[in-house]
């Protein structure tokens, strides 16, 4: 299960929306989706030693990916290795963990399946991140997604649903502004 700080909301997703991103989906008070904290570690994820381990590599693949539809998680079956000269290795990353890692890798294998909604059919998200704030909004980057595809979300709504990514946020913005100031 999610950690107690996450909240429920249904997502609206049209009958049309085949070819919608996350951003373009508008939320209704009578449905719900589920956005995790940032990044939200179940019992049955990668354990951190496998992820330092793909921190290391030089090259990462993804050779396949498994839907948690219970969880609204997909998991990937990499392979990896530490230089040219080095053999292939082979582990399970969470889509989460990776995305952090290598963005790009995550991204390019869901634009080779035709998205990620298309291909998962997962209609709940979770937050990767903040990238900005606009307006009394937050810039909210979702898991599976690039920062092209992001949507603004209200504060007060991330800050009730997510309240550890506000926190990430926040110190990165405090982070920022001691710089300026130094």
């Amino acid at each position: 299960m999610p950690s107690a700080d996450c909240k429920l909301f249904q997502l609206y997703r049209p009958k049309h929306h085949q070819a919608q991103s996350a951003h373009q989906v508008s939320m209704s008070q009578r449905d719900m989706i589920f956005f995790s904290p940032l990044p939200v570690p179940f019992d049955d994820c990668v354990d951190d030693q496998d992820e330092s381990i793909l921190s290391g590599a030089s090259e990462i693949q993804i050779e396949s990916h498994t839907i948690h539809r219970g969880r609204y998680e997909v998991t990937f079956r990499v392979k990896f290795r530490y230089s040219l000269s080095c053999p292939w290795y082979r582990a399970w990353a969470d889509e989460i963990d990776l995305q952090i890692l290598n963005q790009d890798v995550v991204l390019e294998y869901w634009r080779g399946l035709g998205g990620r909604y298309e291909t998962t059919q997962l209609e709940w998200y979770k937050v990767l991140g903040i990238l900005s704030e606009e307006r009394g909004k937050y810039r909210v980057q979702w898991v599976g997604y690039g920062e092209k595809e992001t949507s603004l979300e209200p504060k007060k709504k991330i800050m009730c649903i997510c309240p550890k990514a506000v926190a990430a946020w926040e110190m990165i913005r405090s982070m920022d502004q001691a710089e300026c100031f130094s």
